[in-house]
């Protein structure tokens, strides 16, 4: 697919828009796309999509998912820098070629992944949300307290520790807190 077809998938118009031009290049140079790719084969029914915001309670809802008998592993599948890892450990030509094996090897009657912007724009490149349109449910994981979830960011950055799977780069004092900095997370979570 070229540039000219690629932008005038209506899916990736809309990504423009809503996340700009240059985020979607972004995206757009850190993927290998087919000229002309295939349509994807799909096991499944249907297709959740996640969209969240750090700090969101994501990871909490996609563990959930994961243990329900229609889903396999969840997590952000469509993640440029999860897709390259993926080609580049099977030998894939192509990000398209990657995506065809997360949708078969990760669903059983329906597919889930969670989506931060780079995710979904990745998922739009990729011809995803285009051919799966009317299979695709969109659910929107917000936290209630955007203060508190601002904090937990903030403490996230300076620990190194975004989950409790993780270990504690550094260990963060009530001193270490950088109010500023907290008030434009939370300027950006609302």
């Amino acid at each position: 697919m070229n540039d000219i077809e690629i932008n005038a998938m209506p899916s990736v118009a809309a990504m423009r828009a809503v996340f700009g031009s240059e985020l979607v290049s972004t995206v757009r140079d850190q993927l290998i796309l087919e000229a002309n790719p295939a349509p994807y084969e799909f096991p499944g029914k249907k297709m959740a999509l996640l969209l969240f915001s750090a700090r969101s309670g994501s990871t909490f809802a996609t563990q959930l998912l994961s243990k329900h008998a229609d889903f396999r592993r969840v997590t952000d599948w469509f993640l440029p820098r999860r897709l390259e890892e993926m080609r580049a450990r099977k030998g894939y030509a192509t990000h398209h070629q990657v995506a065809q094996q997360i949708l078969i090897g990760q669903t059983r009657t329906a597919f889930a992944s969670k989506c931060i912007r780079e995710s979904i724009i990745a998922a739009a490149l990729l011809g995803i949300l285009e051919q799966f349109r009317d299979h695709i449910t969109f659910f929107i994981i917000d936290s209630r307290d955007k203060v508190a979830q601002a904090v937990s960011f903030h403490k996230a950055r300076m620990s190194g520790r975004f989950h409790s799977s993780e270990a504690q780069v550094r260990t963060v004092l009530d001193e270490d807190f950088d109010f500023d900095a907290i008030h434009r997370h939370y300027r950006r979570f609302i």
